[in-house]
């Protein structure tokens, strides 16, 4: 998604599988919203949100990886924050955020290389909390990543918070 951005993709049950395709969806503009879609096996990442333009973006309330208890791994990351995309928001929001934290907003990323990236300088101020990672949709079986959360190459002042409805824990 680039230009102007403003684009709010509505999942419930949508599912988009790249059988062979390298990215699901990549956003390079800002103020969109990415909420319930299932999103799996690419070679790639499943979704990517790069460049200093892409900021103010809100993936929520999706299935990465896996539909909630199978496979459907990504050779790449789940989510990957990149070239500079700042200010975006993986699961809930922040507490101080006045619409509030809305507990069905955390993700499901499991079953890829990686769960989530941040990297290169510039991806700053990125708030990433209320996710399920590494495991199945009841969170009682393992549906492993590569790695969790890696966040590497001059990223900074970026929040990881924890797995429950708030973001602690």
């Amino acid at each position: 998604i680039e230009g102007d951005g403003g684009v709010t993709l509505l999942g419930s049950g949508i599912r988009l599988l790249g059988t062979g395709a390298t990215y699901g969806l990549v956003l390079r503009s800002p103020n969109n919203v990415v909420d319930g879609l299932v999103l799996g096996d690419f070679t790639g990442d499943a979704i990517a949100i790069s460049t200093a333009d892409a900021y103010n973006n809100h993936v929520r309330s999706c299935l990465i990886g896996t539909d909630g208890e199978s496979l459907l791994a990504n050779d790449g990351a789940g989510i990957n924050v990149e070239a500079g995309a700042h200010d975006n928001i993986i699961g809930v929001r922040p507490p101080e955020d006045k619409g509030g934290v809305l507990p069905a907003e955390g993700n499901i990323i499991s079953g890829n290389s990686y769960g989530i990236t941040i990297n290169g300088t510039g991806s700053d101020k990125n708030f990433v909390a209320g996710n399920i990672i590494g495991l199945n949709e009841a969170a009682d079986q393992a549906i492993a990543n590569g790695d969790g959360v890696q966040i590497y190459g001059g990223a900074a002042n970026n929040v990881v918070g924890g797995s429950n409805e708030d973001g602690t824990g």
